[in-house]
């Protein structure tokens, strides 16, 4: 079981579950996930397919844990993103866990963030250095 990422709507917390379902129904309306996952980072990727995805991993929720989904609709969701500011903010950040917690396993996932942490703290000792190095240096006199 992949983990669940928890996001935001209208003042609630939804956990969106990554399962194949999600994954294999969304393909069958929308196309490529990976497609959509660089059109989320390319900000071309529509409200349309980003609030099914979210739709989606909510009712895979909900049907996980016996709950009743019967009040959930997809043009909800997508309301609930728009007025919500669906460009800002933590929401396409969600979107995208989401999404590589459907493309990657947990295995790959976890070494994925790993990678990535060990990478941003390279690039901090490395702007730490540059700003100690250009402090450092003293201007010469014109």
């Amino acid at each position: 079981m992949r983990d669940r990422v928890v996001i935001t709507l209208g003042g609630r917390e939804y956990p969106l579950l990554p399962t194949f379902g999600v994954h294999e129904q969304f393909e069958d309306r929308f196309g490529s996930l990976m497609k959509h996952y660089l059109g989320l980072s390319e900000f071309t990727a529509t409200l349309k397919a980003r609030s099914y995805l979210v739709y989606l991993a909510i009712k895979a929720d909900r049907e996980d844990r016996g709950e009743d989904d019967s009040m959930l609709s997809w043009d909800a969701t997508a309301k609930a993103m728009w007025e919500q500011g669906h460009a800002a903010g933590e929401l396409p950040r969600k979107e995208a866990e989401l999404i590589e917690r459907l493309l990657y396993t947990p295995e790959q996932y976890r070494a994925k963030k790993e990678e990535e942490a060990a990478m941003k703290k390279a690039a901090e000792e490395m702007e730490k250095a540059f700003a100690f190095a250009t402090s450092s240096v003293s201007p010469s006199p014109v």
